[in-house]
């Protein structure tokens, strides 16, 4: 093989490995944190929020993931999760009842 189309190739594969990295991983930590805040905002029991929160954490997730390969770059995708990952904590962190800090 041509040395210029080994490194095209190595390069997309590396982009389409930091792709499903970040849908996996990032999926992953968002859907959660997503889940949690929604079990905390629903008014049901502790239980029915925590079951209906993880029930939605599989939609967010596959929309997450959807998400992380239609967006063109990829460092604008990490700063959305990020942005929206913190926000979830603090919002999460002030719902807790009892304050863990």
């Amino acid at each position: 093989m041509n040395k210029q189309v080994t490194n095209i190739l190595n390069k997309e594969s590396f982009a389409i490995f930091l792709r499903a990295f970040t849908a996996i991983i990032g999926g992953y930590m968002l859907s959660n944190l997503l889940a949690t805040l929604l079990s905390y905002l629903l008014p049901n029991q502790a239980g029915a929020g925590a079951v209906t929160g993880m029930l939605v954490s599989y939609l967010i997730y596959a929309v997450i993931v959807i998400w992380v390969y239609s967006v063109k770059s990829l460092r604008d995708i990490w700063r959305h999760l990020f942005i929206i990952s913190a926000a979830c904590i603090i919002i999460i962190y002030q719902l807790i009842p009892e304050k863990i800090l």
